[in-house]
């Protein structure tokens, strides 16, 4: 059985250059995703930087830290598609967007405590063109980061939603000046109660 929910072809083309026009153009990208933080409160220290553009990023339910009010609301309507699409009422923490070149792969990270069952990530490939042979893969791997579970090519449009406290990365391209783009939701159930997400 599969640990991530994989959805492809629910977006339609030319809404992908919509939101790809915002996530290559509009945005601005800083050094500055921090993946695994081992510092607080800002997190400035973990193990190792992605370049991003932070949209929302919500510290507790009634602390909003940041909020890009020029271009959320195209990432908060993806959300709620995103919940109609898993029939799912989720808690939105964060949403942001990753950018990685040619050599820029990813590093093992978590993206919740490694106990934490409850957290889930929605990551969506934005590019609306993408061969295979210029890879850009997503990697899952078990808590530790020894075993290889699950591998996913990046495709334009496709959503993967997978356990946050485990293991993963996303391979930079292979192809020089292409840029892969990733928006991340972190989400947790809206209702603590339910035990199956």
């Amino acid at each position: 059985m599969s640990l991530c929910e994989v959805y492809d072809d629910k977006l339609d083309a030319k809404y992908l250059h919509e939101l790809f026009e915002i996530v290559q153009v509009d945005l601005k990208y800083r050094a500055c995703n921090i993946a695994n933080p081992t510092t607080w409160p800002y997190g400035m220290t973990g193990s190792h930087k992605l370049f991003g553009s932070r949209i929302f990023f919500r510290q507790n339910f009634n602390r909003i830290d940041y909020l890009d009010n020029k271009n959320s609301q195209k990432f908060f309507d993806l959300f709620d598609f995103l919940c109609n699409l898993t029939n799912r009422t989720l808690y939105l923490d964060r949403i942001d967007v990753n950018l990685q070149h040619t050599g820029c792969n990813g590093t093992l990270h978590q993206d919740s405590a490694p106990w934490d069952e409850q957290h889930r990530t929605m990551m969506v490939f934005p590019n609306p063109v993408w061969e295979k042979e210029w890879g850009g893969q997503f990697q899952l791997f078990d808590k530790e980061g020894n075993e290889l579970l699950e591998e996913y090519d990046y495709v334009p449009g496709r959503i993967i939603i997978f356990p946050s406290h485990l293991a993963h990365r996303g391979l930079g391209p292979l192809q020089e000046y292409v840029y892969r783009y990733s928006i991340v939701f972190g989400v947790r159930q809206a209702d603590p109660t339910l035990t199956n997400f």
